[in-house]
């Protein structure tokens, strides 16, 4: 975050707002600190459910709109269309109209279109979809897909909103511009309150401190939420308004227009120590000064004295307007570090090849301990970002996975939650995904990475790259993703829906090719623990099932041993789908079959009942009412 004066600063990132109120999206960071502290991390449901919840709790209505009266609307005409700038918090408003309150754990369903499957998509009754279209529309074709998904979702009986830039408001299909809801800024005051109060701080009094106003003026309700999450972290609850007003204001303002000038009138050598500090800031003076050295090497700075000639290290720090306290380095400003890193980066861009081999170096090599790494990587990362320039940090996450440095999922991870180039790299994920010959560390972390970070804010997405990497050519890779999978459906029914609709449409699209993995999906998916889990609707198990034996009938062979074991009520799904598809004498030849592999006394009696229900079902859907049982039950 910053604030300062001058032209450098007009990039930052408090003019850059996503406008998300609610306090973690968009700083991966933030995330998983609120995931770990709640310990959900691996829980999506619940990691949505507390997230809508908190978004009620510090959602700030903007001026002229009434919650129940869109939400009255929505339910008439099926989809509405929230246009607006920036930083005005629509997303947070989508959320509120969509998920009433009390209604958090059943959530809603995001949608992003950077991957184009979106428009293929059939939703599915009362669900709740949010569709993203804010940022660059690069498919010219969009205004054609959304009439059709906005057709689909009157069909399925869904809800959806879309959330659009006004400036894209002129390209909507004519037939959905009666469906357009301007949306208006929430008073910026009310939002900063709404935050203050939930870290249990006072706000500032509306009559104090200039820099604030002026900043209040044009900030995003994103920005106002993470400033007040920030003196949350940085003041002791309770704080008095003075104490809050002093701290904000010295953030927003702390002297940060000298910083050009101190970066111009220093020598390579302090310039080195500087940009230490800022990449390093509360390190150990011997972590700074190893790192410190290292930069120079690079930078082409001078060799260092004789060691016995050398000034005192903490007398450079001084220098550079750093303090030392408990013998680790930092600046009296909080926020000194982070906009030298930006003034750095705007200004002397003949320098970020050099610090970005810095970087590489201080992560690769045995430097620094492993908390330094992280933190090193993750400043590095907000600039390559900042500058939306993704491609060096996308080079060094895929050579650090391939090395084994664990830094390469704090680079995707910061980089998946950005809002102006997160698609560009989640786009990249996809077709590394893609690669059969994937290097497996790589394609171990990208398992990771969709199934724990991803899948909270972009599950669709994230389950599209992990049924990819399921059909990697190496087994302990295909077998990961799978499990994973599995682990992630049984745990949320909203995924667990998308998981088998995406399958069922491979099967029923004959432009896709319907591979051995699918199958082996489908069968992953419809297991009796899964099922049990997510309380799965018959119907749209049967719908699946009929889709699979469309395409694949050979596939009912391996599907039979497991769906024996399902309860009668599951077993008439399948046989109800064999029957719509033609193949019940297959299905009666099958389960004639004796069982392969040695079976002891109970597994054949569990055999034989299981077959004699299986047998008085098809008989039931052929029209037949035997008085006998049809299969003798074995001793």
């Amino acid at each position: 975050m910053n604030a300062g004066d001058g032209a450098q600063y007009n990039d930052a990132a408090v003019h850059t707002g996503t406008g998300d109120q609610y306090f973690f999206h968009g700083d991966t960071e933030d995330t998983h600190r609120f995931l770990e502290h709640h310990q959900l991390k691996r829980d999506g449901s619940a990691v949505r459910a507390e997230w809508l919840r908190t978004v009620r709790q510090r959602f700030v209505c903007p001026p002229g709109h009434d919650e129940r009266a869109l939400r009255a609307r929505l339910g008439d005409e099926t989809h509405l269309v929230l246009t607006g700038e920036p930083g005005w918090g629509r997303e947070a408003l989508a959320q509120t109209i969509l998920v009433p309150e009390g209604e958090e754990k059943s959530g809603l369903r995001q949608i992003n279109a950077e991957d184009g499957f979106w428009d293929r998509d059939t939703p599915s009754a009362g669900e709740r979809l949010l569709l993203d279209l804010r940022g660059e529309l690069t498919d010219p074709l969009w205004p054609v897909r959304l009439r059709s998904f906005a057709g689909q979702v009157a069909i399925g009986g869904a809800r959806l909103i879309v959330l659009l830039d006004r400036r894209t408001e002129k390209d909507l299909p004519e037939d959905l511009r009666g469906q357009v809801v301007p949306a208006a800024r929430p008073d910026p005051w009310r939002v900063l309150s709404s935050h203050m109060e939930a870290v249990g701080l006072a706000t500032p009094a509306d009559e104090g401190g200039e820099r604030l106003h002026a900043w209040l003026d044009t900030a995003g309700v994103g920005e106002i939420a993470d400033v007040a999450r920030r003196a949350g972290d940085a003041l002791p609850p309770g704080s008095d308004v003075g104490a809050v007003t002093e701290w904000i204001e010295a953030v927003l303002g702390a002297g940060h227009a000298d910083i050009d000038d101190a970066l111009d009138a220093s020598d390579g050598r302090t310039r080195a120590v500087l940009i230490s500090v800022a990449f390093l800031e509360g390190a150990h003076l011997e972590d700074i000064a190893a790192a410190r050295a290292r930069l120079s090497e690079h930078t082409g700075g001078a060799p260092e004295d004789l060691p016995i000639e050398r000034s005192s290290f903490t007398a450079e720090l001084r220098g550079s307007d750093a303090t030392v306290t408990d013998r680790r380095a930092r600046f009296a400003d909080p926020w000194r570090a982070q906009v030298l890193r930006e003034v750095l980066w705007d200004g002397h861009p003949h320098l970020q090849h050099h610090v970005g081999a810095w970087v590489d170096r201080c992560v690769t090599g045995d430097l620094l301990p492993a908390h330094l790494r992280d933190q090193v990587a993750r400043n590095w990362a907000e600039q390559v970002l900042r500058a939306r320039r993704p491609g060096p940090l996308l080079e060094r996450a895929r050579g650090w996975a391939i090395q084994g440095h664990p830094q390469a999922r704090l680079l995707l991870g910061a980089a998946f939650a950005d809002r102006s180039e997160g698609h560009r790299v989640r786009r990249r994920v996809y077709e590394w995904s893609r690669d059969r010959d994937l290097p497996v560390r790589l394609a171990h972390m990208l398992i990771h990475l969709c199934a724990e970070d991803m899948v909270t804010t972009h599950p669709d997405p994230a389950l599209v790259r992990l049924r990819h990497l399921s059909a990697h050519s190496r087994s302990e890779v295909a077998d990961h993703a799978r499990r994973r999978l599995r682990g992630l459906v049984s745990t949320d029914p909203s995924l667990f829906r998308a998981q088998l609709h995406a399958l069922t449409t491979v099967f029923w699209d004959p432009t896709r090719r319907a591979r051995d993995v699918h199958v082996e999906l489908f069968a992953d998916v419809t297991r009796t623990d899964v099922l049990d889990a997510v309380g799965a609707d018959g119907r749209q198990v049967v719908d699946g099932l009929i889709a699979l034996l469309e395409r694949r009938p050979e596939s009912l062979s391996a599907l039979l041993a497991p769906w024996l074991a399902q309860p009668e009520h599951r077993l008439r799904w399948l046989v109800a789908a064999v029957h719509e598809t033609g193949h019940m004498g297959e299905l009666y030849a099958l389960a004639l079959r004796m069982p392969t592999g040695s079976l002891g006394p109970d597994e054949l009696r569990r055999h034989a009942r299981e077959i004699r229900t299986l047998l008085s079902l098809i008989d039931r859907a052929q029209g037949l009412d035997l008085g006998a049982p049809p299969v003798k039950e074995t001793p």
